[in-house]
C-alpha cells in the first residue's frame, strides 16, 4: 500500500473513531468497530439472516484495498458528510436483513432504501482462497 492511501487511511479512522464516539455500540456494532479500527489480517467472520430467511456467511477483510474495510474508507467514507457515514457502517448488517436482493453468480447485491437514501452492500461469492464469501463494498447514493 502506498505511503499516501496509509495516510489516508489512518486520518479516516481517526475521523471515525471521533463520529463514534458517542454511540451506544451493541455486540455486533462492536465487531464491526473493531474491523474498522482495529485492522488485522484474519478477517472477522458474520452470519446474518435476510428477511427472505437465508443465512448469509461471509467475511470481512481488514487488510485488502478492493474489499472491505480498506476500500470502504478510501471509497466510500469521508466523515459525516461521506457517501455513508460511521453509523450507518455499524448498521450495514441492518441492509442485508431488511434490503431487497438481487443475486448472480458472482455476488449477492443488498439494497435497502431508508429515509430518502438508498445504500447497496455487496458480497462477492466465494472469493477467499478458504472459499468463503467476501463482504465487497458498501455505499449509499448520497452525493
Amino acid at each position: 500500500m502506498k505511503l499516501k492511501q496509509k495516510l489516508i487511511i489512518e486520518q479516516k479512522t481517526i475521523e471515525f473513531c471521533k463520529e463514534v464516539d458517542h454511540l451506544i455500540l451493541t455486540e455486533e456494532n462492536k465487531r464491526i468497530y473493531n474491523a474498522f479500527v482495529y485492522r488485522r489480517a484474519k478477517p472477522y467472520k458474520f452470519e446474518i439472516i435476510d428477511k427472505y430467511d437465508n443465512t448469509i456467511r461471509f467475511v470481512l477483510c481488514t487488510n485488502k484495498l478492493d474489499d472491505g474495510v480498506l476500500h470502504i474508507m478510501l471509497k466510500h467514507y469521508q466523515g459525516a458528510v461521506g457517501n455513508v457515514n460511521a453509523y450507518e457502517i455499524l448498521n450495514f448488517c441492518d441492509v442485508i436483513r431488511n434490503g431487497e436482493i438481487n443475486a448472480n453468480d458472482n455476488s449477492i447485491t443488498y439494497t435497502l432504501k431508508r429515509n430518502g437514501q438508498t445504500y447497496k452492500l455487496i458480497v462477492a461469492l466465494k472469493r477467499s482462497k478458504a472459499g468463503t464469501n467476501i463482504l465487497k463494498s458498501f455505499y449509499s447514493d448520497r452525493k
